[in-house]
């Protein structure tokens, strides 16, 4: 819900209520880096509540080099969907009445916004919904271009 309403440019006061509902800050170094783009008194846990698989995504996210963060994000994304075995969800493609959603990681394309990482390499992968990156991108600029105008 955080990287969803992050790319889709939600009102701080919806961001305010997901924190709210999502729990105390410490609990998870990827959660709180990610809430911290909004929250600037919220401090990162180093403890990852999923290392596997989002130990190279937290790596993209706090990566001194966002080009460094576009090689974690490529293995990451490489081993996603594996890494995901055991969770509720994983295979519910499989089966005929399981309300598949999808296995697009919201959290890449949030990371991607967030550290502005070149994502011409990834792309393409099933798992990163580079048009809701692209729609993000868009809206950021707009918000900015719009903030520099003079009234």
């Amino acid at each position: 819900m955080l990287s969803l309403g992050l790319l889709m440019g939600a009102p701080h006061e919806q961001i305010d209520v997901i924190l709210k509902f999502a729990g105390k800050p410490g609990r998870d170094a990827l959660f709180d880096g990610l809430a911290a783009s909004v929250d600037n008194t919220r401090r990162a846990s180093r403890k990852l509540l999923h290392p596997k698989p989002f130990e190279l995504l937290n790596h993209a996210l706090i990566a001194d080099d966002a080009s460094d963060g576009g090689e974690y994000i490529v293995e990451f994304l490489q081993k996603y969907y594996a890494g995901l075995k055991g969770v509720y969800f994983h295979n519910t493609h499989l089966k005929d009445d399981a309300g598949f959603a999808g296995y697009w990681s919201f959290e890449t394309a949030a990371v991607v916004i967030l550290r502005d990482i070149d994502d011409s390499g990834f792309r393409d992968n099933i798992y990163y919904p580079a048009e809701l990156a692209d729609y993000a991108r868009r809206r950021a600029r707009k918000v900015r271009s719009t903030a520099r105008r003079p009234r």
